[in-house]
């Protein structure tokens, strides 16, 4: 099984492109930071002056926000983000536009739908979860500012992540999450995830995209914390069509932590982005049938101090692992890793992965482990995997190996081709 990849790049390109097109445009709001001295005048503004369609341009500084929340599906502070809604800022980091969280009024342990905070929504979860379609967001950085907010309402537990926005054109480009938190888990508590970006769809299909923005900064000072940088989400019956490309994510290496997560069934691109200390580069646990996962020339460096993996799939999905640079710190790693539901035609190639770590307790490059079924079509070609890795396909069903060759520290091919297992 060999897929046409010439296809694929100006299939993403042409998509990129036409993201930010929206069929209607609305009021033109011109928003400048000294003119919204606190959170409830600028969410006032947003509540009640800015309509679907309009377009809100932020100048340079902090605009506070009390956000979004569940059980909030009309607040009378904060407010949800509408179908669409363009906001544009100055750009992202220091000297840009940074819309900013001061306040959280859901903080401790919840067994309720109640518990999740956000600074932009459209909708906040369990309000019905209808779909805002056409929001752009572009050149600002998102502060969940988590460690604040938490003194500032008096809790040592927060749950609070950044965008959360469900619906068809979704368009996030140069945007910069910072300050998340999970830190919900106390006696009696669950462990909470909490996202950075979360794009999908729930009530019918869509194309979402997020690129060139940034994760960092996530707050996890106990083994609690989960969190998914970048988060697509779809149900069993509407399908997302998502495009990740050229984000940089930057975690903490701790277990739980997560680059790209995908919980859908739809078609997902994961593109030249690059990835520092997750415990997992790109987790796709849908868990049933059907999805297409396509991951290619990104660059991830996993977690230095746990066992991580740079793709791990427990889904039964199908596509093309390509031309990824993944690099191991701590034994018992996995470059890939296939753990569950298998599904067939997956082209794994031009790959390359290696281990910066001495002695002969190495990672594994490849490892295929209590899988069921039996997969088809499973294709291994051209792929580079640093000497003493161990690979493990341990699979029937039919596969094929072509050119896999070592490496060593250098990079460099020695010549021997690797076999499965090795």
């Amino acid at each position: 099984m060999h897929r046409n990849h010439a296809k694929l790049v100006p299939m993403v390109a042409a998509f990129v492109s036409l993201a930010s097109i929206s069929p209607i445009h609305g009021a033109t709001h011109y928003l400048y930071s000294t003119n919204f001295p606190s959170a409830y005048a600028f969410d006032g503004y947003m509540r009640t002056n800015v309509a679907a369609y309009d377009t809100v341009i932020l100048g340079a500084g902090v605009f506070e926000t009390r956000g979004a929340w569940n059980g909030a599906c009309s607040p009378n502070d904060g407010f949800l983000l509408k179908e669409g809604l363009t906001i544009i800022g100055t750009g992202s980091g220091g000297g840009g536009t940074e819309i900013r969280l001061v306040d959280a009024p859901l903080s401790s342990c919840s067994t309720s739908t109640t518990g999740f905070n956000y600074v932009l929504a459209s909708a906040p979860g369990h309000c019905g979860d209808p779909d805002v379609d056409n929001v752009t967001l572009q050149h600002f950085t998102v502060n969940c500012n988590a460690v604040q907010v938490m003194s500032n309402i008096g809790t040592s537990y927060l749950t609070v992540g950044g965008i959360r926005l469900l619906g068809d054109g979704t368009y996030i480009n140069n945007v910069e999450v910072i300050n998340a938190a999970s830190e919900r888990t106390a006696a009696g508590c669950a462990t909470d995830e909490v996202w950075g970006i979360l794009v999908g769809c729930r009530t019918k299909s869509a194309h979402v995209e997020v690129s060139s923005s940034t994760f960092s900064d996530f707050y996890n000072p106990t083994t609690y914390g989960h969190t998914t940088a970048i988060h697509v989400s779809g149900t069993a019956t509407y399908h997302p069509t998502a495009f990740i490309l050229g984000n940089s994510v930057y975690l903490n290496g701790k277990e739980g932590e997560f680059a790209f997560g995908v919980a859908a069934h739809g078609e997902t691109y994961i593109y030249w982005n690059q990835v520092w200390g997750a415990d997992r580069a790109v987790n796709h646990d849908t868990g049933t049938a059907g999805g297409t996962l396509s991951v290619g020339f990104n660059q991830f460096h996993l977690s230095d101090s746990q066992p991580a993996a740079g793709v791990f799939l427990s889904a039964n999905s199908f596509g093309e692992i390509e031309g990824n640079e993944i690099n191991l710190y701590v034994a018992s790693s996995a470059g890939l890793h296939w753990h569950g539901n298998l599904a067939s035609d997956w082209n794994v190639v031009g790959n390359t992965i290696r281990s910066f770590i001495g002695g002969t307790n190495q990672p594994y490059g490849v490892l295929v482990q209590n899988v069921s079924g039996v997969p088809s079509n499973l294709n291994f070609e051209s792929n580079r995997i640093s000497e003493g890795l161990t690979n493990i396909v341990n699979v029937s069903g039919s596969y094929t190996f072509d050119d896999n060759k070592k490496i060593d520290s250098t990079g460099t091919i020695t010549g021997t081709a690797i076999g499965f297992p090795n």
